[in-house]
C-alpha cells in the first residue's frame, strides 16, 4: 500500500492579523462571509498575503486541488493501492477516505475546504474528510511506514522508474511531496537521508505526484492487472 503525504500545504483560513485589511474586508463583503471564515487565496488576496511571513508562498489552495483530483482519480486509488494524507503549514492533517470525490470545479472545492477548516469534518455525520492537529513527524509515526521518501529538487537524483520499483518492493512506503508553490520544506525531517529528486529542477507538486503515481502503478503492474 502506497501512502502519499502532500506536506506543508498552503491551505488556511484568513489569519486574524488580516481580518481588517481592506483587501480582505472587500473580499468578505463580495462573498458574504466573515473574514475569519474565508480561505486565504493569493488570487483574491495577493496584496494582503504579502504582509504575512512567507507571504510569497501562502494562499495557494489551488495546488492542493490539482493534487487531490489527480490522486483520487488515479489507477492506484481505484484499485485500493493508495492512501492519501494532507498536512498543512499550521500542522493540521486531513485524513481522506479513498471514496471521496473532490469537486473538479475550484470554487466548489474552495467551499468544501472552508467548511472542513471551520467544522473539522465533512460531512459531519459520516465524514469523508477529517481534520486533526498533528505535525508531519507525528503523522509519519502514526502511519508506521516501512520507508519514507521525501521528494525535493535538492535530493539524491533517482529516475521515476527506479523510484517506482523501490516503492513497489516496500510493504508500506510513504512519499512526502511539498504542497507549496516554490522553495523547500520549512522544517528538517528525521528522514533526510531519504530525500529524492526525480528531475534536475523544480516541478509543480501535481506533476511530481502524477509522475510518482504512474511509476508506482507501472512497477506494480496495475495497468496489466497483475496486482
Amino acid at each position: 500500500m502506497l501512502h502519499i503525504v502532500i506536506a506543508e500545504t498552503e491551505l488556511e483560513l484568513v489569519p486574524e492579523r488580516l481580518h481588517k485589511d481592506t483587501v480582505i474586508t472587500a473580499s468578505a463583503e463580495r462573498s458574504g462571509n466573515e473574514p475569519r471564515h474565508m480561505l486565504l487565496e493569493s488570487t483574491h488576496h495577493h496584496r494582503a498575503t504579502w504582509k504575512l511571513d512567507d507571504g510569497r508562498r501562502r494562499g495557494r489552495p489551488d495546488i492542493l486541488h490539482f493534487c487531490l483530483v489527480t490522486a483520487l482519480h488515479s489507477v492506484a486509488n481505484s484499485k485500493d493501492h493508495l492512501r492519501l494524507h494532507v498536512h498543512t503549514r499550521h500542522d493540521k492533517v486531513i485524513s481522506i477516505n479513498r471514496y471521496t470525490r473532490i469537486p473538479k470545479d475550484y470554487n466548489r472545492f474552495a467551499g468544501l475546504m472552508r467548511q472542513l477548516l471551520i467544522e473539522g469534518a465533512v460531512p459531519p455525520q459520516q465524514p469523508l474528510l477529517e481534520l486533526a492537529d498533528m505535525t508531519l513527524d507525528e503523522l509519519l509515526e502514526r502511519e508506521k511506514p516501512s520507508k519514507v521518501f521525501i521528494l525535493s529538487k535538492k535530493g539524491k537524483r533517482m529516475s521515476p522508474r527506479v523510484l517506482g520499483r523501490q516503492l513497489a518492493k516496500e510493504k508500506r512506503p510513504i512519499v512526502v511531496i511539498g504542497g507549496f508553490p516554490h522553495g523547500e520544506f520549512d522544517r528538517k525531517h528525521r528522514d533526510e537521508e531519504n530525500v529524492i529528486s526525480i528531475y534536475d529542477s523544480g516541478l509543480p507538486a501535481w506533476t511530481v505526484l502524477s509522475t510518482v503515481l504512474h511509476a508506482y502503478e507501472d512497477a506494480k503492474g496495475l495497468f496489466t492487472g497483475k496486482s
